[in-house]
């Protein structure tokens, strides 16, 4: 996530994102993407990953695409890592 429409640190469900991936990562409107942050590691030891929301893609360009956010179970904020829903 690299930009928001409301002036909070803090994204809540239905708000605007601005994703910093788009059409030429294969990204198309109608995508579901899920945020997620992914706990630090340590002693080598694998941790999972905890999701924080989910995204629907409503518009791509090049390098960028529009989302909204359409769950979210925790704060999302600027910076969020993303990947296709699992």
């Amino acid at each position: 996530v690299t930009a928001r429409d409301v002036s909070s640190d803090a994204i809540a469900s239905t708000v605007v994102v601005f994703i910093d991936q788009g059409s030429e990562q294969m990204l198309v409107p109608g995508d579901i993407l899920e945020a997620y942050e992914a706990p630090e590691t340590n002693d080598k030891k694998i941790l999972s990953s905890r999701v924080t929301g989910e995204l629907l893609v409503i518009d791509t360009k090049n390098a960028t695409s529009t989302a909204v956010v359409i769950k979210s179970k925790f704060e999302l904020r600027v910076g969020q890592k993303i990947r296709y829903k699992q």
